[in-house]
């Protein structure tokens, strides 16, 4: 769909749920300049066991999308290698309404599926909504590994403003920070758990090249909780070392 003349409506009842690809993979949606709002948890990939890997789905260019929820990724094996890119000024607003803990707005399971978030905004405003990455379903056999979220070009965001992000299972959070910095913390939420499998990636050759003195960049802020470990910022310093940060 593309321009913001095109309006994408999925009035469907509540409980039920909005799978964009079922069965199959290598699949692509692309919503370009256009809004999409939906009254129900939205699934960019498949929970069945049929595989639905190597999938895509991107809001871009100034898309304007309003979510209940939104999965990429589920049971390993069934929702691998999958992307779901947010990028050139578009929102993902996700806004999970339960009174639950840390229910998830934002499932990221599966094995190695992909966040791209380029000058781009997600967020859930619920205070009990949860970002997670390197989700797996209670009593899986298997735990899905390597998946993440990428952080590009100067005004990316990923916001859980009275809730939490969460990453676990060996998930990546990766900042590309670009020449010019960025224009605002690109991650922030009420709570930040990272558990100790995580790791933080930074990139920023090209901002490095343009430093003419020292210079301090916040990559993300918890305004109640922070839990970190010290394992996990040594090797993100070590990683900054490394690229000449």
């Amino acid at each position: 769909m593309i321009g913001k003349s095109s309006v994408l409506d999925t009035p469907m009842a509540a409980g039920q749920r909005l799978n964009i690809f079922g069965k199959g993979g290598h699949n692509l949606f692309v919503l370009d300049g256009a809004d999409w709002s939906s009254p129900i948890d939205t699934v960019g990939t498949s929970h069945t066991d049929a595989e639905s890997c190597n999938n895509t789905v991107a809001f871009v260019n100034g898309s304007d999308v309003s979510l209940l929820s939104f999965t990429l990724g589920y049971n390993v094996g069934s929702g691998d290698d999958n992307a779901l890119i947010v990028s050139g000024g578009s929102t993902l607003t996700l806004r999970e309404t339960s009174a639950t803990k840390d229910v998830n707005a934002l499932t990221v399971g599966g094995a190695n599926n992909t966040v791209v978030v380029s000058n781009a905004t997600i967020s859930a405003g619920n205070e009990y909504a949860c970002l997670s990455v390197g989700y797996t379903i209670t009593g899986a056999s298997t735990v899905g590994t390597g998946n993440s979220i990428v952080l590009q070009g100067a005004t990316p965001r990923v916001s859980a403003a009275n809730g939490t992000i969460r990453a676990q299972n060996a998930s990546c959070l990766v900042f590309e920070i670009p020449a010019e910095g960025y224009a605002n913390i690109p991650l922030t939420a009420s709570t930040i758990r990272l558990a100790d499998d995580t790791v933080i990636d930074i990139a920023c050759e090209d901002f490095q090249k343009t430093l003419r003195s020292r210079a301090t960049v916040v990559l993300a802020r918890a305004t109640t909780s922070l839990n970190v470990s010290q394992t996990v910022l040594d090797a993100a310093n070590a990683d900054a070392v490394a690229n000449l940060c």
